[in-house]
């Protein structure tokens, strides 16, 4: 299959649109501008798997993506009416930030685990979001942060009384939180209490006591609210390695017991954990809890990592090594779980930036690369939102994270939500927004969408239970041998301006490429040509 025209229609599973329905929506969406039809577009195939475990997966910072009712803030009613472009996108699960009522503007500090901020909509806007994902074939998860509250959480205020009054009653949570006569390392006074209560992160943060049955109990029970009653398909566990401050074995014990409570309620259903460390073992072991994890060793412009092997020539040796390695290992930790493959999150600098020492058509072309490299990986990869259109957003001398988070750039006449007060990035930003690069064939818009087409088109190569090992073909052609429900298969990225030739083990067939250089490779027997910047997947 060559991206070269508009691929033939497939059904893509219930209530999921044909490619006429597809191209039905680009036009409407272009029509406030007249009729821009796509034209000389790339194409996009819209096979996918039966179910969506291994499809790519989608970041929305739930308050910055789109605002469903003029009022300048993003919310639910706006990413329901965006669920069309992200099902044009082909992504397959969508992750949304804390949408929980809190105090401040990120989320991360809940006073609420069973309602929805009141600047977001309500329960009711979240159940219709839920429902039009579905109808579109995409999962949705949640971020569940399960390591603090807030201050303000209620039952923290309760449990300031309770210790202060040494309530040991049926109704008391004196112990629901971490308390100490003495202060220390990451503990912060409450007056109420008289005492000092653990709060690694921030004082607002004031962290459970996850050996307590009842703040477990009441865990389950946040977990049913969601996944049963509200109809999400699993979670994102913010700071996983952190339940216990230290202790490795503890959280994993507190991790495998969780997914253990999230499976008895809907066996399928997906929850991945935040593990921010550096070391590739460190992640597998957390895997052993049998949960899914991003690979963060991989992740922003580490060294190892697409992103750095990219922009450093002498990094560039190492990726196929290093891909192959973060995937065995993973295996070996867990054969059911999924490794996630990603660039940059809510929490980092923009990958806009990553290359920022080149020259504007060089800084192009890797941008594409790292895309192609980085999403067509075994797993769940991930986006952030923006990230197709290279939105820019990095915390420079702000001191905070709010840049990083800014509102997503949509274009044609679309309403783009506000920025908080202080965040004004109109001389920064990005001009061409998402409808504006639909209408581009060779967009990086539409190179994402031609990257995950291919992979959706063939999701048994890209599947956690295929196996990979590295192809040598040069420095300039990471290259790899995939396993897969009895195909081989080549994948192969050539990333420098010139086109490589390379000999190939054995006999295949082109089964799909992408021209990032609007050329494309050509076979003759073992004999490729590649393209500059550019991906081919044969079938051996």
């Amino acid at each position: 299959m060559v991206f070269g025209h508009i691929a033939k229609t497939v059904k893509r599973g219930a209530g999921r649109a044909t490619c006429l329905a597809l191209l039905v929506f680009l036009a409407a969406s272009l029509s406030s501008c007249g009729p821009q039809p796509i034209v000389d577009s790339p194409g996009y195939d819209l096979l996918e798997a039966d179910a969506p475990y291994e499809g790519v997966g989608y970041e929305i910072f739930t308050g910055s993506f789109a605002d469903g009712n003029s009022d300048g803030q993003g919310d639910l009613i706006g990413i329901k009416d965006k669920v069309p472009y992200l099902e044009a996108l082909g992504i397959r699960r969508v992750w949304l930030t804390p949408f929980y009522p809190t105090n401040s503007y990120h989320g991360y500090d809940v006073s609420d685990y069973y309602g929805v901020r009141q600047e977001y909509g309500t329960l009711e806007d979240f159940d219709a979001l839920v429902d039009t994902l579905h109808e579109a074939g995409i999962e949705i998860i949640i971020d569940l942060v399960l390591n603090h509250s807030s201050s303000t959480n209620p039952w923290f205020l309760q449990s300031a009384e309770d210790y202060r009054d040494g309530n040991e009653g049926e109704d008391s949570k004196k112990d629901w939180y971490v308390w100490s006569e003495n202060s220390g390392n990451g503990f912060a006074y409450n007056a109420t209490a008289g005492a000092y209560y653990e709060a690694n992160f921030d004082v607002s943060m004031p962290e459970f006591n996850c050996d307590n049955p009842e703040v477990r109990e009441e865990f389950s029970n946040i977990a049913r609210f969601w996944l049963e009653d509200h109809d999400v398909d699993g979670f994102r566990l913010d700071a996983a390695i952190y339940y216990y401050y230290g202790s490795a074995p503890r959280n994993v014990e507190f991790l495998t017991w969780f997914k253990g409570v999230c499976e008895g309620i809907k066996p399928e259903c997906y929850v991945i954990g935040e593990a921010w460390v550096t070391g590739q073992s460190t992640i597998s072991a957390y895997q052993a809890s049998g949960l899914n994890f991003f690979n963060f060793p991989t992740s922003e412009m580490k060294g190892n990592g697409p992103a750095g092997a990219l922009n450093s020539t002498g990094q560039l040796s190492y990726l196929p090594d290093v891909v192959v390695d973060a995937v065995e290992r993973s295996q070996k930790a867990s054969p059911e779980t999924c490794l996630s493959f990603f660039v940059a999150n809510h929490d980092t600098d923009r990958s806009n930036g990553y290359f920022a020492a080149k020259g504007a058509e060089t800084q192009g072309c890797l941008k594409k690369m790292l895309a192609s490299l980085y999403l067509l990986t075994p797993g769940t990869p991930w986006m952030y939102y923006g990230e197709e259109i290279d939105m820019w957003g990095s915390k420079g001398g702000h001191g905070n994270d709010v840049p990083r988070r800014l509102a997503m750039v949509w274009g044609r006449g679309h309403q783009r939500a506000e920025n908080p007060e202080g965040y004004d990035d109109s001389s920064t930003q990005v001009t061409k927004g998402a409808y504006d690069q639909l209408a581009e064939p060779y967009s990086l818009l539409n190179h994402y969408r031609m990257v995950i087409s291919l992979r959706n088109s063939h999701p048994e190569a890209f599947a956690m239970s295929s196996e990979w090992s590295v192809l040598p073909l040069g420095l300039y052609c990471p290259a790899f041998e995939i396993e897969a429900e009895g195909k081989d298969y080549y994948l192969i990225h050539n990333v420098k301006e010139e086109t490589s030739d390379v000999t190939l083990p054995g006999p295949s067939s082109i089964a799909a490429e992408i021209q990032t250089s609007r050329q494309g490779a050509s076979l003759s027997g073992p004999s490729l040509s590649i393209p500059a910047y550019s991906t081919v997947l044969l079938e051996a």
